[in-house]
C-alpha cells in the first residue's frame, strides 16, 4: 500500500475531507452554541416590595440552559414561589433575550391579622403592618369582602374618607370603621347602596347642633339610619 501513489493520494484526500467536514461542523456547533447564549435577561412588571427586589438578582443569577434548553415552565414556578408575586410570564425574545413579567399582589387589609388580602381577594403569605386596614370575616369571604370594599372605596373617595376596619359577625351582619372613627352598621344586604345613601346625608349631619363626626350610624332601617354623635353606645334597629 505504501508504495502505491494513487491509493496514498486518495487516502490523503479522504482524511483532508473528513478534517474540513469536522471543523466544519465544530465551527457550526461552536456558532449555534453563541447564537442559542441568553445575554439578557429582563424582569419586568415594576416589582416594588423590598422581599420581591431582593430575590430577583438570585433567582437569575440561578438560570441555568441556553436560549433552547432553559425550562420556562420551572423558572415560572421559582418566581411564583415569591411571596409578594400573583403570577408570572416567561418569554424567549430571539435571538438571546429572556423576558420575565411579573404581577404582585396589590395588598388591601390585614385577613383576621393573618395574612393580608390582595384588591382581587387573593391571601398571601406576608405580615400585616400597623395602621393598614384591617378585616374580620369568615374564611372564604375574601372575593366577595374585596369587591365590596373596593365598591366602597369608590364611594367614600369623594368625602376624603376610607374604610379602616370591616367586620362581619357570625349571622353575616357587616360593620365598619372609617379613618375618622365612625362605625357604620350595614347588615347583611344592600351594604354599598346602604352607605352610598348615609354618604349623602353625612355632610349635612356632622354639621347638626349635635355637632362633629358621627360615632356610629345604623343603616339597616329601610327609609333612613339612626345617628349617635359623640361616645358610641349601641343602637337599636331591625336586622335585615
Amino acid at each position: 500500500m505504501w508504495d502505491n501513489p494513487f491509493l496514498l493520494r486518495r487516502i490523503t484526500q479522504w482524511l483532508s475531507l473528513i478534517s474540513i467536514v469536522f471543523l466544519l461542523l465544530t465551527g457550526i456547533r461552536m456558532a449555534m452554541n453563541s447564537a442559542a447564549r441568553i445575554d439578557r435577561v429582563e424582569v419586568l412588571g415594576a416589582p416594588h416590595h423590598s422581599q420581591t427586589l431582593k430575590a430577583i438578582p438570585g433567582l437569575v443569577s440561578r438560570l441555568s440552559g441556553d436560549f433552547f434548553s432553559l425550562d420556562l415552565a420551572n423558572t415560572r414556578a421559582d418566581f411564583e414561589s415569591l411571596p409578594w408575586v400573583r403570577s408570572v410570564t416567561v418569554a424567549r425574545i430571539w435571538p438571546d433575550r429572556l423576558v420575565i413579567r411579573l404581577e404582585e399582589h396589590v395588598p388591601a387589609a390585614a385577613w383576621n391579622d393573618l395574612s393580608i388580602m390582595s384588591t382581587r381577594g387573593d391571601l398571601f403569605p406576608a405580615r400585616p403592618w400597623e395602621g393598614m386596614p384591617k378585616v374580620y370575616a369568615p374564611e372564604g369571604m375574601e372575593y366577595e369582602v374585596a369587591s365590596q370594599m373596593g365598591r366602597m372605596a369608590q364611594l367614600l373617595t369623594p368625602y376624603q374618607r376610607r374604610v379602616q376596619q370591616l367586620s362581619i359577625d357570625p349571622l353575616g351582619s357587616w360593620s365598619i370603621s372609617l379613618d375618622n372613627g365612625t362605625r357604620l352598621i350595614l347588615g347583611r344586604e344592600q351594604m354599598t347602596e346602604r352607605l352610598a345613601r348615609f354618604l349623602r346625608y353625612m355632610p349635612q349631619i356632622t354639621h347638626t347642633q349635635a355637632g362633629g363626626d358621627v360615632a356610629l350610624a345604623d343603616l339597616r332601617y329601610p327609609n333612613g339610619f339612626a345617628v349617635v354623635h359623640g361616645a358610641t353606645k349601641p343602637i337599636a334597629g331591625s336586622k335585615t
